[in-house]
């Protein structure tokens, strides 16, 4: 069986390696911010949005028509152009907002997978990795990752606080026993926890989450107060930075917790599929439903268990 797993990594670029990362974001930017403008020029003038396919077929001539797109990473281009009718489908079936222009590198990324012709163009060279257009890169590897795996595809991103991250989805194929005997929970969304469970169990938001969610909201109030700019708003705007990382830290850690306990204890999880209206709602968005589901469906799989959503 075939199974395909996350794994996220600090990287350390070296000045031209974060140069080049700079022109690869700006260069997907610049093709997402394009195909906006054409699913919409498409939908006035037809009632009909671009495929996919359609719109990856234009990129050759857009390369030619404005040549820094050549200096980029080709593959992370096509990804931009599918990430943009992923973000229409979640627009469409109400799981988030209209796709919004972007712009700069922080807090942007960019995605490129393995190339057909070229298939070790993303791989481990002793303890540096391998991506293309970067070449070797310096990683931290704080934990391995699992033998005779491969890598499909890399993420890189520049967070809010400066730092480089690396983001990598490997492939692997495991031996799984289905278990025996079932042993079933049932669990659904709430809005003052994470989860209620047919066991009467809820999954409880940390406190430290809460809390640093309150800080946030302050920090941007006080950010708005200050002159764009100035030093003391760029004092802020790092405070600020760095308080959302650890507000997504502290997420990415409790839903770990919640999605661990619940598959160590059941080898069926039932989902029953929330309203799409509610994610409308920011606080839904906020605990991260979507990525909690992720990583249920993963750890339940792999201890062979089954994962059903209503």
């Amino acid at each position: 069986m075939e199974l395909y797993r996350g794994y996220k990594f600090r990287i350390y670029p070296t000045k031209e390696q974060k140069n080049t990362i700079a022109q690869i974001i700006n260069n997907c930017n610049f093709i997402y911010n394009h195909f906006i403008n054409e699913q919409r020029q498409s939908y006035q003038n037809t009632g009909k949005f671009l495929s996919v396919s359609k719109c990856i077929k234009t990129l050759p001539s857009l390369k030619k028509e404005f040549p820094q797109l050549k200096q980029g990473e080709s593959t992370s281009l096509q990804q931009t152009v599918r990430h943009l009718d992923r973000a229409y489908t979640n627009f469409f079936n109400n799981y988030s907002n209209y796709p919004h222009y972007k712009s700069g590198v922080v807090g942007n990324s960019y995605t490129c997978t393995k190339n057909g012709s070229t298939p070790s163009n993303i791989r481990i060279d002793g303890d540096k990795l391998v991506l293309p257009k970067l070449g070797r890169v310096r990683v931290n590897w704080h934990h391995d990752l699992p033998d005779n795996v491969d890598i499909t595809s890399a993420t890189v991103r520049m967070n809010y606080s400066g730092k480089y991250e690396v983001s990598l989805q490997v492939r692997k194929e495991v031996d799984i026993e289905k278990a025996d005997d079932v042993s079933a929970v049932g669990i659904v969304y709430h809005p003052d926890h994470l989860f209620i469970a047919s066991d009467s169990s809820h999954g409880e938001i940390p406190e430290s989450y809460k809390k640093i969610q309150k800080r946030i909201k302050r920090l941007k109030q006080s950010l708005k107060r200050k002159k764009r700019g100035s030093s003391n708003w760029k004092k802020e705007s790092l405070k600020l930075s760095k308080a959302i990382e650890k507000a997504q830290n502290i997420k990415r850690d409790y839903l770990h917790k919640w999605s661990k306990e619940l598959t160590e204890n059941y080898n069926t999880i039932v989902v029953k599929d929330i309203n799409p209206e509610l994610f409308n709602m920011k606080h839904s968005r906020k605990e991260g439903w979507n990525q909690f589901l992720t990583f249920l469906e993963y750890k339940v799989k792999e201890r062979g268990g089954e994962f059903i959503l209503e």
